[in-house]
């Protein structure tokens, strides 16, 4: 955020830049995936894949990991409303681990995901389907396109504390550019 506002005179005008810098408060605060009601977020959203149960990240069985109901936690409803409001050219979606970038196939992002992996050298993942070794559904990008058309481009960082802003900074230019 600081780097933006510093060279705010490089974003093109008639562009808005947002920076969400977590949609998982009480996950980020108690290190770990799911909010304050044991629910992953990442897959609670109301996409035409959504399940109730689902499986984590170490391909386990998780009785309600993705909610009672699609939509039913406050902050998918919040950033689900944000998105729907604010209606993005493009959302750039961080989360770790794995180095790779991949694409929800909608509109521009495609193209930005392919330019993402260029300048950061990690694997475009877009329309494969093994991508993880664990079922995933509700996702916040799958969202984004089948409810408002909006692209994302899920960045998956090379590890889950280091995060070495450098390495990124050229890419996220040309995502906004």
């Amino acid at each position: 955020v600081a780097h933006l506002e510093a060279n705010a005179r490089n974003i093109p005008k008639g562009t808005s830049v947002v920076v969400v810098p977590a949609i998982n408060p009480d996950g980020v605060a108690a290190g770990s995936r799911t909010n304050g009601n044991n629910v992953d977020l990442n897959r609670n959203f109301g996409t035409n894949d959504w399940q109730k149960d689902i499986t984590t990240v170490g391909n386990q069985p998780f009785k309600g990991g993705g909610g009672k109901s699609a939509m039913s936690e406050p902050e998918t409803k919040a950033i689900g409303a944000f998105i729907g409001s604010l209606r993005p050219a493009l959302v750039l979606s961080y989360h770790s681990v794995g180095s790779l970038v991949a694409a929800n196939q909608t509109g521009i992002s495609n193209q930005k995901a392919s330019q993402y992996a260029q300048h950061t050298g990690y694997r475009n993942t877009t329309g494969q389907s093994d991508t993880f070794e664990y079922a995933i559904s509700g996702t916040a990008d799958d969202y984004y396109a089948q409810k408002f058309g909006v692209p994302s481009v899920l960045i998956e960082l090379g590890s889950h504390s280091y995060v070495p802003f450098d390495f990124h900074r050229n890419a996220m230019w040309a995502m906004i550019k």
